[in-house]
């Protein structure tokens, strides 16, 4: 597995990203690459990673990329649900989506 920001997902790199995959190839291995959010995995931050997983063919087979989960708030709303406690958002009228729960 290799991870990297998001900017190695441009059509710039194009030639260098088939080049690692031909490479992995030579070595026998199946590789793919993913544009992953960490916010569609449950982590509070704007985070996009470009990901690279690699393995042996009859590993590769098996391997399926997480589904994101349900939509999560914002950095900034999930650090507020941290410092206040629900009965001080309550007083403060700011009680809604935030205690939803996804699965």
């Amino acid at each position: 597995m290799l991870e990297n920001v998001r900017g190695l997902s441009l059509p710039r790199f194009s030639a260098y990203r088939q080049r690692v995959l031909d490479r992995l190839a030579q070595f026998g291995y199946a590789a793919d690459w993913r544009l992953l959010h960490a916010s569609d995995y449950g982590v509070p931050q704007r985070r996009p990673r470009f990901v690279l997983i690699a393995m042996h063919p009859d590993d590769f087979r098996y391997f399926n990329w997480p589904n994101p989960r349900c939509p999560f708030p914002e950095p900034r709303k999930s650090m507020y649900r941290l410092y206040w406690p629900a009965s001080r958002r309550a007083r403060r009228g700011s009680v809604g989506n935030d205690t939803k729960t996804c699965t």
